[in-house]
């Protein structure tokens, strides 16, 4: 194996840049990698400094054309086998880059691999692997070192990766392209690098004992006066070349994972409304022996899935119109996260349920709740207004309150059934005046969801 090239775009933000490079000396072998810093036009203290570096490869740009087309320029000159890509609020720990390059090459098929860190979602998120208060950068010695003793040799699989600190292979990055700069404004960029990875049979992993420290938007804030226009925009350009959703089919449903024993022996799960297969695929993680299965309406979606989970694997139907294409008893948990509401019929769904179940199996669903705060403060204000996600998402058909889901499943033929809160506080004050008026508890209006759990 050659050097590692570490691309670093920057513009302004000179204390976090230099912190960023220091903790590269500090925890990097001194040859094995090589930095390439793309100076975006930078008006503060970070062009003099740069220049006094003779460790580091700098770019001098006289515009700020963003952090895609600085790492697009700078893997040109790159001489490294793989390429780090790293923003400049990033701090890195001991052995960062000689463990995740270890993984990297582990399988010729591995394309990519990430750490994990203290602000992302889903499978690079430290809180779903090992809990410690993370509120600054001085204890990130001390982190690494406890979350390297705890994970050791762990990894899992991940439908993309955030490109935050990223290990790339230069040979995938030869054979794909580089970052498509219809998303250079910023956001999405990093997931359509994944997807395209994955098309070209590369997989993505997440090196679980390898925590880097991120500070996390700390030059967009200041360079973009409207960080959720932007991305919004980078939303709607991704929805246009994939076809589908992401806010709707990227995530992990953990509640609903946590809800389920997967030391079960023989254990066999099928998520109804399974998208690009996140969940199914954390399953995976922690059970590899897990007979695993998807329904998914959107076809897009699927097709994500399937080049992580399998093509036999995930079933593209309307659960309402077609006849799924299994025997009776033969799950050990079926999992509906945000399905119900989106159903004609949620009654006669949940009831053919039933039928898939082993003994003793269980359904899991998760149902928003139309009493919560957000929703009643808009009706007491007269409005209804449709949403393109949340409670009030213009796709759902049906509505529900913790009472009539209680109905639906004492109706039904289930018979152990717990109802949760997924609790969301919002409008404090509001649901203070609820309460009181209505003398019924708070929760009924800091619930987002109801997790229920219904078995056999």
């Amino acid at each position: 194996m050659g050097i590692t090239s570490i691309i670093i775009p920057v513009h302004n933000e000179f204390d976090s840049t230099v912190a960023c490079i220091e903790h590269i000396r500090k925890f990097t072998r001194k040859d094995t990698y090589e930095i390439i810093v793309v100076n975006n036009a930078s008006t503060d203290n970070t062009t003099e400094w740069l220049l006094r570096q003779n460790d580091i490869k700098v770019i001098q740009r006289n515009t700020n054309d963003g952090f895609l087309t600085a790492c697009n320029l700078a893997v040109r000159y790159t001489a490294g086998t793989e390429c780090a890509i790293l923003h400049n609020d990033v701090l890195v720990g001991p052995n960062w880059l000689s463990s995740m390059k270890k993984l990297l090459y582990s399988n010729e098929h591995v394309g990519a691999v990430g750490p994990i860190c203290n602000r992302t979602p889903y499978f690079q998120n430290i809180f779903q692997h090992y809990f410690m208060p993370v509120n600054d950068a001085e204890n990130i010695e001390t982190l690494c070192a406890r979350v390297a003793e705890v994970n050791q040799n762990k990894f899992k699989a991940a439908n993309f990766l955030y490109d935050f600190c990223v290990l790339i292979k230069k040979s995938a990055i030869d054979d794909i392209g580089l970052f498509d700069e219809i998303f250079k404004n910023g956001f999405m960029e990093d997931i359509d690098f994944s997807f395209r990875l994955m098309k070209k049979g590369y997989g993505l992993l997440v090196n679980m004992e390898v925590f880097v420290y991120h500070n996390m938007h700390t030059t967009i804030i200041k360079t973009c006066p409207n960080i959720q226009t932007v991305f919004d925009y980078a939303q709607h350009l991704f929805k246009e070349k994939w076809g589908f959703s992401a806010v709707y089919s990227l995530g992990v449903r953990y509640e609903l994972i946590n809800k389920m024993d997967l030391n079960k022996q023989d254990l066999s799960v099928l998520e109804i409304g399974s998208a690009c297969g996140g969940t199914l695929l954390e399953i995976l993680n922690r059970n590899c022996e897990t007979e695993i299965h998807g329904i998914e309406l959107d076809e897009k979606a699927a097709a994500i899935s399937k080049l992580i989970l399998g093509n036999n694997t995930v079933e593209v139907m309307n659960v309402e119109k077609n006849k799924l294409p299994f025997s009776n008893q033969s799950f050990d948990y079926v999992i509906a996260g945000d399905i119900l509401e989106h159903l004609y019929d949620p009654w006669q769904t949940i009831s053919d349920i039933w039928h898939y179940l082993k003994k003793d199996g269980c359904l899991i669903a998760s149902i928003p709740n139309v009493k919560h705060s957000t929703a009643l403060k808009n009706l007491f204000n007269l409005d209804w207004q449709y949403e393109d996600a949340g409670i009030l998402d213009k796709t759902h058909l049906r509505f529900f309150t913790k009472n009539e889901i209680e109905n639906i499943f004492a109706d039904s033929s289930y018979n152990k059934i717990s109802i949760e809160s997924n609790r969301y506080f919002a409008n404090q004050k509001f649901v203070d005046k609820l309460t009181k008026l209505t003398k019924t508890d708070s929760d009924e209006y800091n619930t987002l969801q109801w997790i229920v759990k219904a078995c056999k």
